[in-house]
This record gives structure tokens, C-alpha cells and sequence, in this order.
């Protein structure tokens, strides 16, 4: 039952024209992610790299003050140049959390 609570007071989004549907379809001003401006959008390449950089990105949104002095998008940086042995380029995940 919490996570339901979670998903209701946030929402993931793959597009931005999927943000603006759900902003904008009636009944769902009434969703506490759409009334505290919690939607966010994360990029699924994020997974692929690796899926606990993914996580980390969620983890962020979900509980931003336990994961405070985690910064998800150094961290996949810092496994593109590591693992991969190229820079990251583009924006994997908005707003940052």
C-alpha cells in the first residue's frame, strides 16, 4: 500500500508530451504529483548502462532527503568513463533530482 502511496504522489514519465496529457487531463489536478510538480523523466539508457544507476535516479525522486549526498547523475558519469571508457553525453534524467 505505501508504494501505491508513492506512485500516486509522484509520477515517472517517458515523454514530455505524456507530462502535459496527464497535466492536463481532467480529475488529474487533483493527483499530488501533477499539484507538487513531482514528475519526472528518466531516460530508460540510464538502465541499460547499468540498472543501479536507474535506481539511483528513482531513489533521488523518492526520498531525496535519504539519498541528499548522493548525486546520481556523477555517479553515471563516473561509470561511463570508468566501465566504459567514454564520456556521457546528454541529459539522462529531468529535472535532476
Amino acid at each position: 500500500m505505501q508504494a501505491l502511496k508513492c506512485l500516486l504522489d509522484m509520477a515517472f514519465a517517458p515523454v514530455e508530451e505524456f507530462r502535459e496529457e496527464r497535466v492536463s487531463t481532467p480529475g488529474w489536478e487533483n493527483v499530488n504529483a501533477i499539484k507538487n510538480n513531482r514528475i519526472y523523466f528518466i531516460s530508460t539508457v540510464a538502465s541499460s548502462v547499468h540498472h543501479c544507476c536507474f535506481l539511483l535516479y528513482m531513489a533521488k525522486c523518492f526520498y531525496p532527503e535519504l539519498f541528499e549526498d548522493v548525486d546520481p547523475d556523477e555517479v553515471l558519469n563516473e561509470w561511463f568513463g570508468r566501465f566504459l571508457g567514454i564520456e556521457k553525453e546528454g541529459i539522462y534524467a529531468y529535472p535532476l533530482p
